[in-house]
């Protein structure tokens, strides 16, 4: 166990409550947005409105309901029991997971990978559990139930959102009379939201709201009655004022509409034109039978390519999906009963998420903030609320600075959403993803299966992906007029071929220059084609060390091939054929076999396979390579296949000369050898604690006699025959470094396990290293006397250190007594006349021990109330100028005389606090004082009260006593009646006795 708020932990906290605000701000820009986008899509709320209510719903929902997910997190999936006596190693393990959850949040998304915080904060709070503890600190059954909640939800929360959209459609939309059902429903979906949201905070039991303890009917019985209620109030006066304006609104933009479609419907007919989208071909229809079918495939604006890449889908005008979606199309006057209650789930779907993954993104800090606090693994204490509210305005700031602009995506730039879909996406938090993506500045087709953060799309988003894309047809076909052209949809290529593209093997000759070993040299690249947007690059594998660029040699656009400017197709390219491109040519000889199965389908004859050839020069540096020389270097020997092999490898061995400690490290890459000498605090030493820097050792060393002096001599290279090497190191032996004699002690666990299995020799066991010889404390210097200038412990501090710092002060005593004060009235002793008659209020804050004179008002004296003198420590006299003695509440009573600087007062009262305050403290105060305070408020006659009280104890306890007195005086007489009659009875007997002896 260790010690509560230790200093030396103190850093893993500041790291971890900035790790925790940066993973709480990711989530806040990416998550939030869920809640609101649709509201902001739907119209019902501006950007700015979403971003006001989620940072409320958001905070509220992380402190009300946020404390037992974040109880899960930091206690429920580990065993806290296995880090007792380990509190630190689990501290760092909090922090790697909340780094490595940040991490891994911030790489994925830069990636555009879709990935969950929830899944992220499991994952590395399991992952470092793993590391330290092994499979025994995790609990196995909390993280399965954890896992099976992930697959249940989606599926679970999917069948909800389409069976709500499923009963308002065949309730709502689909009936005879739309908006008079919707407002019949509307009551019923208010008061189910608001009973649904109140039963999960009730049942949860926020402890603040002391609602854990309602069992769970009361839980029920209150979402119920809230339920009621609210569905009550929207029958009354919501759905009358619901009523009245929408209608009113749609009548008037009605008359607008049909004014602007007959002035629109006009100048279409004059000037006999029709409105089509560019995307949309037109042919010429037969209206004989009444089913036009066009003969020509439409061609895209743009694409030169004269290859049948173009794939049309065509489509009738009264295809029957499509009459579907018409005939589902939502009336303006039902899209507005929902505008509020999508607002009323938005908030509790933000408080809901502020309670789950603001828990989850804090979960790991405040198990790290429980065991510094607590200094205890087992982190007993209760959530703070504090650090919930720290998680709720990261997420909240995270929101404000990058959710703004994922809102206005997910709610403006995705899909067309209605108040009626945007309450059925909200209720379960599924949404339509737009049909189009963007890949290379190019639109593609996106599977429409999953939603934003890959979750399965709801029901009632699925129907509206899967139908036609809607189209606008010309005004004036709307009124009778018979269409000329049939429209027809179709798929471009690029969303045909997204992501396919056509792979050939190459090679190309570069020419060397001013190398009488290298004429040219070959290298080997990959051409790729994409079909997408006719645009291709030029890639060669890297190869380290090659000594020239490699990668990406031709950048992907599309190229041109001659001086025309005539731009490569995909016809352009086949296997065994030479291809020039800027000017560099590249003689292909193999594809893959998704380009060989194109090529043929196309009807193109792909070439046979042929194979790379090898570069010149490389063949000959190899074959020099495996030729064995007589001046051919040994594999051990060569210095760079050492430094592959151990590079970062150290044999580290601790030591002792001169009776200090060393650290004696020997470099497997160059077999050199330094030694550092390990320093304590503030032993007095010379900072820089290398004694020998990274060179090789010369073994002659050794022969040198025990008796010769340890100096240092300058050896030239050729008398050195060879070098210190790893087997000349063994624990417990001394070796000589030039000229010092180091006594190994104990080596580390790498250089044990080196030795043991390469070398076949495993070291000795550890000898114990010798204790330090305690050096004496230096003399303390004399304190110089004070300067008269500052205050004696400001003088006292800059003698302390060279940079003045100023007096700690007593921060328990000032939090503990602040603002407390005790206030006596005083006049001052008089020198001079003019100072009789004056009267002051003296306060003595507890919380400094720093006094204030005040002067009180008196009419007609001339003189006006105010500050006589600040707050200060006002010293007793003759005390000392080095070391004063400053005034306390011990030195005021009535009576007292206090010396100000030379201004003599004598206290003359008090108010009643400073009475309470001394009976409260009465071990800090003589008795003299008690009783000096306490006959002064008797005179005053302000303890009336308390002489009461204490008249009232003496009596009960005089009573109590007399009491005792006469129970034991009526106990004394019944005993000595008792021992009456037991005498006269032996009498008796003793009588008896002898009557029968004679």
């Amino acid at each position: 166990m260790s010690i509560p708020y230790d200093e030396s932990l103190i850093w893993i906290v500041v790291v971890g409550f900035i790790v925790a605000f940066v993973l709480a701000f990711g989530i806040g820009a990416n998550d939030v947005a869920n809640s609101f986008g649709t509201s902001v899509g739907a119209g019902v709320l501006t950007i700015f409105q979403a971003c006001a209510l989620a940072t409320v719903f958001e905070i509220a929902g992380a402190v009300l309901i946020g404390y037992k997910v974040s109880d899960t997190m930091r206690k429920g999936i580990l065993d806290v029991s296995l880090y007792e006596g380990h509190e630190k190693e689990l501290m760092i393990g909090a922090l790697s997971s909340l780094a490595g959850s940040g991490i891994w949040l911030l790489v994925a998304t830069a990636l555009r990978l879709p990935i969950s915080g929830t899944h992220s904060i499991v994952g590395a709070t399991v992952g470092f559990s793993l590391v330290c503890r092994g499979t025994a600190g995790v609990k196995w059954i909390a993280l399965g139930n954890i896992a099976a909640s992930w697959f249940a939800s989606p599926i679970l929360s999917g069948i909800v959102s389409a069976s709500i959209f499923w009963v308002l459609r065949k309730s709502v939309l689909q009936s005879n009379k739309p908006f008079e059902q919707g407002l019949y429903i509307l009551p019923i979906a208010y008061g189910l939201t608001v009973a649904i949201n109140i039963m999960s905070i009730a049942l949860d039991g926020p402890k603040l709201l002391k609602m854990d303890k309602l069992p769970w009917w009361s839980s029920l019985i209150i979402a119920l009655l809230a339920g009621k209620f609210t569905a009550l109030y929207v029958y009354v006066f919501v759905v009358p004022r619901q009523r009245a304006r929408i209608l009113l609104s749609s009548n008037g933009s009605d008359e607008k509409a049909a004014a602007t479609t007959a002035a629109h419907f006009g100048s279409c007919q004059e000037n006999n034109e029709t409105t089509a989208l560019s995307v949309i071909s037109e042919a010429p229809c037969d209206t004989s039978n009444g089913n036009a079918k066009a003969d020509l495939a439409p061609k895209l604006r743009g694409n030169t390519s004269e290859s049948p890449l173009l794939m049309v889908a065509q489509a009738d005008a009264e295809n029957a999906q499509m009459d579907g979606i018409v005939d589902d199309d939502e009336q303006p006057e039902v899209s507005r009963l929902f505008a509020f209650l999508q607002v009323l789930t938005a908030t509790f779907g933000s408080f809901a998420h502020g309670g789950n993954d603001v828990s989850n993104a804090i979960g790991p800090l405040i198990a790290l903030w429980a065991v510094y606090a607590e200094g205890s693994a087992r982190q007993e204490a209760e959530t703070p609320i504090l650090i919930l509210l720290y998680g709720g305005l990261g997420i909240s700031t995270g929101l404000w600075v990058w959710g703004r602009r994922v809102i206005r995506t997910l709610g403006q730039d995705l899909a067309r959403i209605t108040p009626t879909t945007g309450f059925t996406i909200e209720v379960k938090d599924y949404k339509l993803p737009h049909k189009l993506d963007v890949l290379n500045g190019f639109p593609v087709v996106r599977d429409t299966n999953y939603g934003i953060g890959r979750r399965l799309t709801d029901a009632a988003s699925v129907r509206y992906a899967e139908g036609l894309d809607p189209v606008e047809y010309d005004i004036s076909s709307a009124y009778g007029r018979v269409p000329c052209y049939v429209y027809r949809q179709f798929v471009p290529h690029y969303a045909v071929f997204a992501q396919k593209c056509l792979r050939f093997k190459a090679f190309f000759r570069q020419g060397v220059f001013n190398s009488p070993e290298e004429h040219y040299r070959v290298r080997h690249v990959d051409i790729i084609y994409y079909l997408e947007d006719d645009t291709l690059c030029v890639i060669e594998p890297v190869v380290k060390n090659a000594g020239f660029r490699q990668g990406k040699l031709v950048r992907r656009g599309r190229i041109p091939k001659n001086v025309k400017r005539d731009l490569f197709i995909w016809k352009d390219f086949n296997v065994g054929i030479d291809v020039c491109i800027y000017g560099v040519v590249y003689h292909i000889v193999d594809c893959d076999p998704f380009t060989r199965e194109f090529l043929t389908s196309q009807g193109i004859d792909v070439g046979e396979k042929e194979s790379l050839p090898a570069d010149p020069y490389t063949e000959q540096r190899d074959a020099k390579c495996r030729t064995p020389t007589g001046i051919t270097r040994a594999l051990g020997d060569d210095p760079r296949r050492r430094f592959l092999e151990y590079d970062g490898m150290v044999l580290s061995f601790d030591a002792t000369w001169n009776d200090d400690h060393y650290r004696v490290m020997y470099f497997l890459t160059d077999d050199t050898v330094a030694i550092r000498e390990i320093h304590e605090p503030n032993d007095g030493k010379d900072p820089v604690a290398m004694l020998l820097r990274r060179m090789r050792v010369p073994k002659n060393w050794q022969s040198l006699p025990s008796w010769h002096p340890s100096i240092y001599m300058e050896y030239g290279d050729p008398e050195i025959v060879e070098y210190c090497t790893p087997q000349d190191f063994r624990v417990g032996e001394t070796i000589l470094l030039f000229g010092r004699r180091f006594l190994l002690h104990d080596c580390d666990a790498f250089t044990r396990k080196y030795y043991s299995d390469m070398l076949g020799t495993p070291q000795p066991d550890a000898i114990p290293v010798p204790a330090r010889v305690e050096r004496q404390a230096p003399a303390k210097y004399e304190i110089p006397p004070h300067i008269k200038f500052g205050s004696p412990e400001d003088t006292y501090a800059s003698c302390l250190s060279f940079i003045p710092k100023p007096p700690k002060k007593n921060v328990i005593r000032q939090l503990a007594n602040f603002p407390k004060k005790l206030r006596y009235s005083a006049r001052m002793d008089a020198v001079h006349p003019e100072d009789e008659g004056r009267d002051f209020v003296m306060e003595y804050s507890l919380s400094d021990g720093t006094i204030q004179i005040n002067e009180t008002e008196k009419r007609n004296s001339g003189r006006r109330e105010g500050c006589f003198l600040s707050s200060r420590l006002i010293p007793k006299p003759c005390t000392g100028k080095d070391n004063p003695e400053y005034y306390t509440p011990q030195d005021l009573f009535i009576g007292a005389r206090i010396n100000v600087y030379n201004h003599r007062f004598v206290i003359t009262g008090a108010d009643l606090f400073v009475y309470r305050y001394v009976e409260a403290n009465s071990d800090k105060f003589c008795q003299e004082v008690r009783e000096n305070l306490r006959d002064y408020f008797l005179q005053q006659g302000m303890l009336q009260d308390d002489v009461d009280i204490e008249a009232k104890k003496i009596q009960e306890r005089e009573n109590e006593q007399k009491l005792l007195a006469d129970n034991i005086i009526a106990q004394n007489v019944e005993d000595d009646v008792n021992a009456s009659k037991c005498m006269d009875k032996e009498f008796d007997m003793i009588g008896h006795k002898e009557l029968i002896t004679a």
